[in-house]
């Protein structure tokens, strides 16, 4: 899957990411979940990308 934090894309390696790399839980205004290539918006979508998914994180003050 491939994180996005309030529309910037965090960097596909290392992976797996620690607790420390997201938001707190209580910052988050919202997550939305595409679990497959056909779901994800556009936007998002990159040619020959090797990730399956994308999840999308908000902040309630939009900056990460």
């Amino acid at each position: 899957m491939q994180f996005y934090v309030d529309d910037v894309a965090m960097p596909l390696e290392p992976i797996p990411y620690s607790e420390r790399d997201f938001p707190s839980p209580k910052d988050l205004a919202g997550i939305e979940v595409y679990a497959n290539t056909g779901t994800i918006p556009v936007r998002y979508a990159r040619s020959g990308a090797s990730f399956c998914g994308v999840v999308l994180l908000w902040t309630k003050d939009g900056s990460g």
